[in-house]
Formats: structure tokens, sequence, C-alpha cells
């Protein structure tokens, strides 16, 4: 018979996060295996491992809706720079030389990272593709880190002015393996979108393409648009 692990948090500041729903106030939150199944001022769970949240609050996981996640190990180089600058930076500089264990290091990296600033789920905008084995091992960070997130399929640093200057090459055929063999449920922590180029570094006939596949493979689609 296997038995249901149970977690109490006790004494924090529940925020719940939900419409029409008042902050709880002081009290504690049962959990059995993967689900709450209580929150009240006292829960009495006997065997239940005890977290003390006293003096902390209690809140529904932050959401991050565009992480370059590959760059977190050398983020600080951006930090003081413009556009123009990231891109000669990342785009010609970094980008180009990153090794797909590269970029898995920096995907556990950021994944760790946001879980501890409260982050649970993040949209991985991930324009790092510059290899099938560079596109798997992002995906591998992403699980092993255990954050629920949206992998956006981007394009390579690898030849980079046939890709983003007034592009019309379709986005990589290779999405087509990852929905396939990878990323092929909808349900899963790990998902996957198209983190396309759009109209502002494709042409408006490359982008009805990238737009088109998208809807084939039946995913999610993110666009570049850099000035509005």
């Amino acid at each position: 018979m296997t038995t249901t692990s149970r977690t109490l948090i006790t004494g924090g500041r529940i925020i719940t996060g939900e419409p029409g729903s008042p902050d709880f106030g002081i009290g504690d939150i049962l959990i059995e295996g993967d689900r709450i199944v209580e929150i009240a001022p006292s829960i009495e769970a006997p065997g239940a491992t005890v977290v003390d949240a006293g003096g902390m609050i209690v809140a529904p996981g932050l959401v991050d809706t565009h992480k370059h996640t590959w760059q977190s190990a050398i983020r600080h180089r951006c930090t003081n720079i413009d556009l123009d600058m990231y891109f000669g930076e990342m785009f010609a500089n970094r980008g180009p030389r990153y090794t797909p264990e590269d970029v898995y290091l920096g995907n556990l990296l950021g994944v760790l990272t946001a879980l501890d600033s409260g982050t649970t789920t993040v949209m991985d905008w991930s324009h790092i593709q510059n290899s099938p084995e560079h596109t798997d091992r992002a995906i591998d960070a992403l699980e092993d880190g255990g954050i629920r997130a949206v992998f956006g399929h981007g394009w390579p640093l690898v030849d980079l002015g046939a890709w983003i200057f007034n592009s019309d090459l379709p986005h990589s055929s290779d999405v087509r393996r990852i929905r396939n063999d990878r990323l092929s449920s909808d349900d899963a922590l790990v998902t996957l979108a198209l983190a396309a180029r759009g109209p502002e570094l494709s042409t408006m006939e490359a982008t009805k393409k990238d737009l088109a596949m998208a809807r084939e493979l039946g995913i999610r689609t993110s666009d570049a648009l850099l000035s509005v």
C-alpha cells in the first residue's frame, strides 16, 4: 500500500491569488501528494512534514512570460547596454560559441534561480537552436530542473544574417521532431511553442509560413516585435 506524503505549512500569511477571494491572513496549508487539500487558521495533521512559514508570505508561484534562459550564466554581460549592443554581444559573439552543454548549464541555472525566487513557470524564449543537440539539451535542463515551462523553439545563432535580417528562410523543421518525439503532450510539465521571428526579423511571407506550421503542429506562437 502506497502512503501519500503530507506536508503542513504553518503560520504563513496566505495570499491565494484567486479572483474575488480576499487575502486569507495568517494560517496553515495542508498538502497531500501534489494537492492542497485544506487551508485554515489552524490545522492538525499528525505525521505530516511541518514547514514553519512564520513571518513569510505563502502565495502561488510567479510566472515569467519571456525568459532567454540559455543566457542565465552570462546575464551580467547585458546589464547596461542597449538593444543593438545586446544583439552584438549575445547573438554575434556569445551565441555561436555555445555548445549543447553550455545551453544545458545555462538553462539549468536559469530554472533553479527562478524557482529559488518564487517563479514556478517560465516561457523559455530559446533562440539558441544551433543544432538539434542544442535544442535537446535545453529541454533536458527544463525537465531536470522540475519547473513548469513552455519551451519556445527559436532560431540558430550561426549564419545569423540569413535568419534575422529580413529573412525569407522558414522556421527550422527540427521543431517537427521536437513536437513528435520530445514534447508531444500538451499536458506535460514542459510543453512546446514556436518562438517565431515575426515580421520584425523575417519577411511577411516567412512569417505566414511559420504561423501556418505552428497551427499545423497545434502549438502556440510568440513573435518578436521589437518596435511598437
